[in-house]
């Protein structure tokens, strides 16, 4: 069975696949909004039978408000996530994923790459099953 984080990542970045672009980590240069998926975190639930999980995913919008980027857009673009999510059952290889959930959904700033960033979070819950 292939890694399960890594097929949760990429199954993200389908889901997100026109809406923003999915990076690994931040941005270096003029990129002025971008989403990463992060914090990845799960705990195996006893079965005999099969492998089942309980995991978390949190997305987070890196922006930097300026004449191209504001703050509606990004509030736009956290709903079209939302609904690409929570609801779905994403397509993960030799997994069943069910429904996501909306466990929280948080706003900050970040600095990285010698750039300061306004950030929107938001934490999905999932139920993973293997086939």
């Amino acid at each position: 069975m292939s890694d399960i984080s890594f097929e949760i990542r990429k199954a993200y970045k389908t889901a997100l696949a026109g809406i923003i672009t999915v990076h690994d980590q931040l941005q270096t240069g003029d990129v002025q909004l971008y989403a990463i998926v992060q914090n990845q975190a799960g705990e195996q639930i006893s079965t005999k039978t099969k492998y089942i999980s309980s995991q978390t995913v949190t997305v987070t919008v890196f922006y930097r408000q300026n004449q191209s980027v504001s703050r509606e857009q990004v509030e736009d673009i956290t709903g079209q996530i939302r609904q690409a999510i929570v609801g779905q059952s994403l397509s993960l290889s030799g997994y069943i994923m069910h429904t996501a959930t909306l466990q929280a959904e948080t706003s900050g700033a970040t600095t990285g790459n010698e750039r300061t960033y306004s950030t929107k979070s938001l934490t999905f819950g999932h139920i993973i099953e293997s086939m």
